[in-house]
C-alpha cells in the first residue's frame, strides 16, 4: 500500500469531515424536521380517523336518535296534560276530584289554601315553573300515609313537601278521635310553559 503524503491525508481528513458535517447539517436541515413533520400527521392523521369513526357511529345511530326523541317528545306531551294550565285554583280542584273519582278514599277530601307560584329549581333555564299549593286537612296516621303515597304515585312529577302532623284540636282525649291527626303539606306542580300553551 502506497503511503499517503502529508498533505493528501490532510485533503482526505478534511473531506471526511466535510462529509460528516454535510450530513449532519442534512440530518439537522432537511431530514429531523421533515420526520418531526410526519410524526405530527401521524397523530393528526389518528386523530381525524378517531373523529370519522365517531361521525359515522352517530350518523348510523341518527335514525334511533329520531324514534328516542319523538318517544320522548310524546312521554312529555303525556305528562304535560296533567301540569297546571290556566286557573291554578280551577286546576287543583279539578285533579282532586278526578284522583278521588279513581278509587274510594278513607280520608276526607283536604281542604286547598291560596297557591302560590316560584322555580322548581332543578336546572338553570329550566323551562317549567312551579305552583305550590298546600293542603290540610283530618284523618287517622295511616290514612294519610296512604292518601299522600296513591297521590305521589298517581302524580309522580309532582313533589310533596313540608309534611306538618300534629294532633287534631278537635279530637277526644279517649278512644278512637283521639288518634285523629290534623295534617297539611305543600305539593309543588309544574306549570305548563306558556309558549307549549300556545301551541297546543
Amino acid at each position: 500500500m502506497a503511503k499517503l503524503t502529508r498533505e493528501k491525508r490532510d485533503q482526505l481528513i478534511l473531506t471526511a469531515l466535510m462529509s460528516a458535517m454535510i450530513l449532519v447539517a442534512v440530518w439537522m436541515l432537511l431530514i429531523s424536521p421533515t420526520r418531526e413533520a410526519l410524526v405530527k400527521l401521524a397523530a393528526e392523521v389518528s386523530a381525524t380517523d378517531d373523529q370519522l369513526t365517531d361521525a359515522r357511529r352517530v350518523v348510523a345511530r341518527v335514525a334511533q336518535i329520531e324514534v328516542e326523541m319523538k318517544a320522548t317528545a310524546k312521554f312529555l306531551s303525556v305528562m304535560e296534560q296533567d301540569m297546571v294550565e290556566g286557573d291554578p285554583n280551577l286546576w287543583i280542584r279539578r285533579a282532586l276530584n278526578d284522583f278521588y273519582g279513581q278509587a274510594k278514599r278513607s280520608i276526607v277530601l283536604p281542604s286547598i289554601g291560596v297557591p302560590s307560584p316560584g322555580e322548581i329549581g332543578v336546572l338553570p333555564d329550566f323551562p317549567y315553573k312551579a305552583m305550590a299549593f298546600r293542603l290540610s286537612g283530618k284523618g287517622y296516621y295511616h290514612e294519610i300515609g296512604k292518601f299522600i303515597s296513591d297521590f305521589e304515585n298517581r302524580y309522580p312529577y309532582i313533589r310533596v313537601q313540608n309534611l306538618d302532623l300534629k294532633p287534631s284540636e278537635t279530637g277526644g282525649r279517649f278512644g278512637p278521635s283521639a288518634e285523629i291527626l290534623a295534617y297539611s303539606f305543600e305539593i309543588v306542580v309544574p306549570v305548563k310553559p306558556e309558549e307549549k300553551e300556545k301551541k297546543s
